[in-house]
């Protein structure tokens, strides 16, 4: 009896499991029907789109460009720097950061369609008409790796190839975490800095994957550099860095820091903005600074998180170096704005990825302060004690933002991506370095080797004058 009612009772849950099972999937079919409904409408449209622009004779003009479509600040200065060539190119984000604002970029669904996005139930509908837009109005589309308009609905699969179908080209530039796939991560020091910022990226590494082969399969051209190169398995053009600034408004014309550079045994003032300490190696700058203030160096630092760009572009004019980041093992836009404003930058570089963008692009030239971990304390205590090098590192690096950053040298390689993949003429990249060899990533080292990085910048020696 006792046998047949635990049997009785293993039915009885095994039935109210079904039940649950069944009324989830009643309800998972209720909230995607809508979806479905609506997208088999806007997808019959949009192939009629596709298909009459596939037929219509191309404009031997200029392409409409996009940028898009997470809100990172480089999608407004991209967009800028190509219209510097004379495009008509624009930024389109879904929301914004914190540390921007929506008019930081030329359209946000809630401008382009006014008070639509109010409408109570149109909420749905809107990535649906942005991707029509999109689809009408543009030629070419820059855009990240998180997915396209229809990210976050069910047909997010299915845009690309009808962006294909219309002869639409898309161009990809990674930005960070849309590609990690921490399985990937050559540095086990960085990944575990990435797991304490961003402990969700631990279970998303599949949805990565299938978002980075998505990506390999339907884009046009895809561009890449800094550490990112560990996680794509095809790239169509390597560079240092793709970032871009405004060089004019990232000036620094004040004359009291730039004096202080020059006065010995001054105090140093240390500037650090990190939005994710562990990836940017908070601690160690922290522990560094006090060791050296113990020892009676005259150093302060003052560090700054998730505060407007505007706030750091004001607090840069005023500090006499610029700390990056200690762990990823290359430079980002913190780092860029600090060689624009004329500051001396403290940055890893990771000796793999340092050799490899020599070799095929211009990292030899770059003067950030290659600063190991290990070297941390060393290098800020170097730079506090030499201000004459702090001035010829500020000087090199504006000089540097200039020649590889700026809106007109960004500007010039969008233009010859451009013209590579929408009119299809042959173009040279890098036409006084060799051509980077799709075997690329084998020269990758093991960078927890004991292979150790310079204390300086190659472009620079520890004192005396700029090499030839």
């Amino acid at each position: 009896m006792r046998c047949l009612s635990l049997q009785g009772n293993q039915w009885t849950n095994a039935r109210h499991k079904m039940r649950r099972y069944a009324a989830g999937a009643v309800a998972r079919c209720r909230a995607l029907a809508p979806h479905l409904l609506l997208g088999m409408v806007i997808f019959s449209l949009a192939l009629i789109i596709a298909l009459t622009e596939r037929l219509r004779v191309r404009s031997e003009g200029r392409p409409q460009v996009l940028f898009g479509i997470t809100p990172i600040i480089t999608n407004k200065y991209w967009a800028r720097a190509l219209r510097s060539q004379g495009y008509r190119s624009i930024s389109f984000v879904y929301g914004t950061y914190s540390i921007n604002s929506r008019d930081d970029f030329d359209y946000v669904p809630e401008r382009l369609f006014h008070s639509l996005p109010r409408v109570k139930g149109v909420a749905l509908c809107l990535p649906y008409l942005c991707f029509l837009w999109a689809l009408v109005n543009f030629d070419v589309l820059f855009l990240d790796f998180d997915g396209g308009f229809l990210r976050s609905t069910p047909f997010r699969f299915l845009e690309f190839p009808v962006l294909a179908l219309a002869g639409r080209k898309i161009i990809a530039i990674p930005y960070g975490s849309d590609v990690l796939d921490l399985r990937l991560c050559r540095d086990a020091k960085w990944r575990e800095a990435i797991l304490a910022d961003y402990p969700v990226l631990a279970s998303t590494f599949e949805d990565v994957a299938r978002r980075v082969a998505y990506y390999t399969r339907w884009a046009s051209f895809i561009l890449c550099g800094s550490n990112l190169v560990d996680f794509l398995p095809r790239f169509d053009l390597l560079v240092t860095n793709v970032l871009a600034i405004d060089a004019q408004e990232w000036s620094n014309n004040n004359s009291e820091t730039l004096g202080r550079r020059t006065s010995r045994g001054a105090p140093v003032t240390i500037l650090h903005a990190p939005n994710h300490p562990h990836i940017k190696g908070t601690q160690l700058l922290v522990q560094a600074c006090e060791e050296l203030r113990a020892e009676r160096v005259p150093v302060k630092l003052l560090i700054k998180q998730r505060i407007p760009n505007s706030e750091i572009r004001r607090l840069m004019q005023d500090v006499d170096i610029v700390a990056c980041g200690f762990i990823g093992g290359s430079y980002g836009l913190f780092a860029v704005e600090g060689m624009s404003m004329c500051k001396p930058v403290l940055n890893y570089w990771r000796p793999d990825l340092k050799r490899i963008y020599s070799t095929y692009s211009y990292a030899s030239e770059c003067p950030i302060l290659d600063t190991p971990p290990d070297r941390l304390k060393e290098n800020i205590k170097l730079l506090v004690e030499n201000p004459d090098l702090r001035e010829r590192l500020g000087k090199a690096g504006r000089q540097y933002v200039e020649k590889y950053h700026s809106f007109q040298a960004v500007g010039e390689l969008l233009d010859k991506v451009i013209r590579k993949v929408w009119f299809g003429e042959s173009v040279d990249f890098s036409p006084n370095r060799p051509p980077c060899p799709s075997h690329v990533k084998l020269l990758l080292g093991a960078p927890n080797s004991n292979e150790s990085a310079s204390p300086t910048s190659d472009h620079f020696e520890i004192r005396g004058t700029p090499k030839n």
